[in-house]
């Protein structure tokens, strides 16, 4: 039993080993060729009390090389209290919304339903794009649904983290199978955009696979850089933070598992969100079996660090939240896919 968990917990880990070294040896890069007729794109941005933001985020888009013509901006205000609808009717050209609140999912499906591109795009309201031909590329990406990434530069938080994270879905984008998308930029084909389920918090892996599910083509584009706000966390706001980021991606795992996959489909999700989510837990559970005395003694030296160490207070969040997130999730399934308040 306990060379299964010893495997368990070290399969992320392989993975992401395999990521790596088929990006160095595997990199391919397109080249973007002029088209004469550009598609209609209809942006969707979805806001809780934005105010701060909403005015940029719109200007970065008018700053965008594409035709004007072919650009449908629409923001849905989800009950925000503050003057983020204010700010947004300011702008000519742009449909807003100002909605009760009923969740963020729900408004990108109002969103939707009010849209007529022949892509969707949806970005939040805290993001910009670095480059001015981002829709450009992502129409010339020859896929059904293209995200980006957070440049270098840009990157909030822990940057050795999200760098080992797009290593991993630029791998499964040379398969077609990006099973997780960011928030700054999630570009999908109108046949392909997805009814959201009300409940739903991980638009950004629901999107994905439902795109899969339904026989698309998903990727990356590390072409196509934006750049977020960057938000200061105390231990209570960071640890609140992950438990719904993890809740999101149990509620997104529990209900495909009634949709049908494919198998390369459910391996990569496997190896790169549920061996992920269940590492630590699996590695515990190895020397609990295998060797208790070693089990007391980390837990000994684990424990005084997590009273000391800050650093190692938010390494133990990030390793054992989901199995406290799972539970939750299980007891008491997530209702509302609202927003971090």
């Amino acid at each position: 039993m306990w060379k299964i968990f010893l495997v368990l917990s070290i399969l992320h880990i392989i993975f992401v080993f395999i990521a790596i070294i088929s990006n160095i040896f595997l990199k391919k890069r397109e080249n973007l060729k002029d088209i004469t007729i550009w598609p209609k794109i209809s942006i969707l941005i979805p806001a809780y009390n934005e105010e701060k933001n909403i005015e940029n985020k719109i200007n970065n888009i008018f700053l965008q090389d594409y035709p004007k013509e072919c650009i449908e901006i629409l923001v849905g205000s989800d009950g925000s209290t503050d003057k983020t609808v204010e700010k947004a009717k300011k702008f000519e050209n742009v449909k807003v919304f100002d909605f009760d609140r009923m969740g963020k999912a729900s408004v990108l499906n109002k969103l939707f339903s009010q849209s007529s591109g022949d892509y969707i795009l949806v970005s939040d309201a805290d993001t910009e794009f670095i480059l001015k031909d981002s829709l450009k590329k992502a129409v010339l990406s020859n896929a059904d649904m293209v995200t980006g990434i957070v440049g270098h530069n840009e990157l909030p938080g822990l940057k050795k983290y999200w760098n080992l994270e797009f290593n991993i879905r630029n791998f499964e984008s040379k398969f077609g199978k990006c099973v997780v998308s960011s928030g700054t930029f999630i570009f999908v084909k109108r046949e392909f955009f997805p009814q959201l389920p009300k409940e739903i918090i991980a638009d950004d892996l629901f999107i994905p696979l439902s795109v899969i599910k339904n026989g698309g083509k998903t990727i990356q584009n590390d072409e196509i850089i934006c750049k977020t706000e960057e938000e200061v966390y105390t231990f209570k706001k960071y640890f609140k933070k992950k438990i719904r980021i993890v809740r999101g991606g149990i509620q997104t795992f529990f209900f495909f598992l009634n949709h049908k996959l494919d198998f390369l489909t459910i391996t990569f999700f496997f190896l790169h969100k549920i061996a992920r989510w269940y590492m630590a837990l699996f590695f515990s559970l190895f020397l609990l079996l295998f060797n208790l005395n070693w089990f007391f003694y980390i837990f000994v030296l684990s424990l005084i660090l997590f009273i000391f160490s800050k650093k190692f207070r938010i390494l133990i969040i990030d390793l054992f939240v989901p199995v406290i997130a799972t539970i939750i999730e299980i007891i008491n399934p997530t209702k509302f896919g609202g927003w971090d308040d």
